[in-house]
């Protein structure tokens, strides 16, 4: 093969010794929130040629839908409502707090029993305006996960970045692997009961 070249929307790329090359079969890696042109999908083109510089009619392309956007997550949410259409409109709920009355809330003060905690994971994607249809690659349940900290000394996020905002931008890893204090959530499916006993 002499060849293989990666079109991401107009941005060309040719086949280098970094690529993943277990032939016949050739790795490309990509940011795709770095790809140039592109804000809620890309075309990605392959074409390849022989050493004797015949190059495939028609190659290869695909189409992707981009989620570079990561979801929103509260303990304590504000309260949302649930529309629907109906047959005389939309129809909205009451205003409602989605983790319930009795998940406990910021600046609560906790008797010597445990309280219920609730996330709020809300997913989100790339959107331009308000477009017809968006496509979401839905949250990894698996990476929910709930974090605490005992010690007052020792801090719960952190800033990495050092940007002028001054920003906790990620958790204090060190400090909790070291204690243990942590709990990945179950999801609760829809129709599911909302009062969880201790065992989640």
């Amino acid at each position: 093969m002499s060849t293989i070249v990666v079109r991401l929307n107009t941005d060309s790329y040719q086949y280098e010794q970094s690529w993943g090359n277990g032939a016949p079969e050739y790795v490309f890696e990509f940011d795709s929130s770095q790809v140039s042109g592109s804000i809620m999908q890309m075309t990605v083109n392959i074409t390849a040629s022989d050493n004797a510089g015949n190059q495939g009619e028609f190659g290869t392309s695909h189409v992707l839908y981009l989620d570079n956007q990561p979801p929103l997550v509260s303990l304590d949410p504000p309260n949302i409502r649930e529309w629907r259409y109906t047959s005389s409109g939309i129809e909205c709920s009451h205003s409602f707090d989605p983790v319930g009355d009795s998940a406990v809330n910021d600046l609560d003060v906790l008797d010597p029993t445990p309280g219920i905690y609730r996330a709020w994971v809300w997913e989100r994607t790339n959107v331009v305006g308000e477009p017809e249809y968006r496509y979401f690659s839905m949250t990894n349940e698996a990476s929910v996960f709930l974090y605490v900290q005992p010690d007052l000394a020792e801090p719960l996020l952190v800033d990495t970045d050092g940007d002028a905002e001054n920003q906790c931008d990620a958790l204090a890893v060190e400090n909790l692997d070291a204690i243990g204090n942590y709990v990945n959530l179950v999801p609760v499916p829809p129709g599911a009961p909302r009062i969880l006993d201790a065992n989640g």
